[in-house]
């Protein structure tokens, strides 16, 4: 009876393996046909003042060349808050850094011990967003590298008609090269970003096309970002 149980095991892994590379086959395809038809907004000379939310929790692998990516934007009026639930934080002293170095730039770092709920980084969000001065919020993760003219190309994409959102993709980004962070680079870029788009374009409705400039995860997790697409209604 045992011998017997191996060739059903066999042919059940055998099975699940051959679905699972039917499934990167079909998100492969989908991303592809995503990249073909996506094409940049429109950049527009009407840029409304922008709040980027941060919040911040510890430090990890290139998170000041991460925050500092949002620093040296290509936009006029910017507002970046960064929140930590305790002053001692390893963050803070980043941030103080960032301050320091661009003294000209709407810099604010709030401290808020406050939960609500179970989830810190929204808990966070929530703590920092009374400070917002400009209607227009973008909500980034620490670990965001972007490219400078990403808010320019993320406000394109919001102008878009019957457009109230617009979310990224992200594809990994190593901070080290090792065969770990490769590993989880390589997952992200290969399950990730395709399962995304799947979801995405099968929805009804879902205006894809549009996109902006790459922003790059990385650290730890080996994540980078990608192209935005809005989402309209």
């Amino acid at each position: 009876m045992t011998t017997g149980v191996f060739p059903v095991l066999a042919a059940v892994s055998a099975a699940l393996a051959v679905t699972g590379c039917v499934q990167s086959a079909l998100g492969a395809g989908l991303l592809a046909r995503f990249r073909q038809r996506e094409r940049s907004a429109p950049l527009t000379e009407v840029l409304p003042p922008v709040t980027v939310l941060k919040p911040l929790y510890g430090s990890e692998p290139l998170l000041e060349e991460a925050l500092e990516s949002f620093c040296t934007q290509d936009y006029p009026h910017m507002q970046i808050l960064f929140g930590v639930r305790e002053a001692d934080d390893p963050a803070v002293a980043i941030v103080q850094r960032l301050q320091a170095r661009y003294p000209r730039l709407d810099m604010r770092l709030v401290v808020n011990p406050v939960l609500h709920g179970l989830n810190r980084k929204i808990s966070n969000l929530m703590n920092i967003l009374p400070y917002a001065r400009h209607d227009v919020l973008v909500i980034s993760d620490s670990d965001i590298h972007v490219s400078p003219d990403y808010l320019r190309q993320i406000v394109a994409a919001l102008q878009t008609p019957r457009t109230g959102l617009v979310t990224t993709l992200y594809a990994g980004l190593t901070s080290a090269n090792t065969v770990v962070q490769k590993l989880a680079a390589c997952q992200i870029n290969t399950t990730s970003c395709p399962a995304s788009c799947s979801r995405a374009i099968w929805q009804a409705g879902l205006p894809w096309g549009h996109h902006g400039p790459a922003p790059h995860h990385a650290g730890s997790r080996g994540r980078a970002g990608s192209p935005a697409a809005p989402c309209g209604g």
